[in-house]
């Protein structure tokens, strides 16, 4: 994550870094999905892990997104705002992510 007032090279670094991993974290997402329809064993705990990985996909979409438009303006103001919502959510779409592998992992045992 960003402190306040992260020089501008920085903070481009580490956009550059993280735009890469949120694409394959969006097509992780979507590759558990077709896992799960493909060994569904328990009906209701596949179902809402399908939804939670789809709505992971969509907020690692979103978040690739905003970092190619944060990359891609020339204020660093914007670009550091920018950089706060992408990190919110990186988080919220991890956080998301584990949540359906537990899921997962309960409706598999």
């Amino acid at each position: 994550m960003l402190r306040p007032g992260s020089p501008p090279e920085q903070t481009r670094d580490l956009l550059l870094r993280v735009l890469s991993v949120q694409a394959s974290l969006a097509g992780f997402s979507i590759a558990a999905i077709g896992l799960m329809r493909f060994s569904a064993r328990s009906a209701a705990f596949s179902s809402f892990a399908d939804d939670l990985l789809g709505a992971c996909a969509l907020v690692f979409l979103v978040s690739t997104y905003l970092t190619f438009c944060a990359l891609r303006t020339r204020s660093d103001a914007r670009k550091q705002r920018l950089a706060r919502v992408i990190d919110g959510l990186i988080l919220a779409g991890l956080t998301g992510l584990v949540g359906a592998g537990f899921l997962i992992l309960y409706a598999v045992a």
